[in-house]
């Protein structure tokens, strides 16, 4: 069976472990704003509202989370794939959707930052 690009063939193609993040870890990018489902230092999956069929298409975005006091202005990024999340009711003019990022290239400082981030923000599993 033939698998389109970009989708889950079995092959792990991830340089970087990935690890659940807290709730309430927000996203800000342009005038939408997201929740943060993992994280990696390569990239990360988010969950946002869609409002047109179109998801919208960052390239560059903030990390808050406030728990921590924890704020990352303008990480390079780009769209990876875009997932529908939860069905969406018929009559609804929203979807849920699942982005999943990679980041483009950082500085040393943000890449410190983003590590901070993950070893004070993320969930450990066993």
């Amino acid at each position: 069976m033939e698998s389109k690009p970009g989708t889950f063939d079995g092959v792990e193609r991830r340089r970087h472990k990935r690890f659940r993040v807290k709730e309430d870890a927000l996203v800000f990018f342009g005038k939408d704003t997201g929740t943060i489902l993992d994280i990696s230092r390569s990239g990360l999956s988010i969950h946002c509202i869609a409002l047109d069929k179109k998801p919208p298409l960052p390239d560059q975005l903030d990390i808050f989370f406030a728990q921590s006091r924890f704020y990352l202005p303008n990480l390079p990024v780009f769209l990876v794939d875009d997932v529908q999340s939860l069905p969406s009711p018929i009559f609804s003019s929203f979807q849920i959707k699942r982005l999943r990022m990679k980041f483009g290239s950082l500085s040393n400082e943000q890449q410190a930052r983003l590590d901070e981030f993950i070893t004070l923000n993320t969930v450990v599993e066993n």
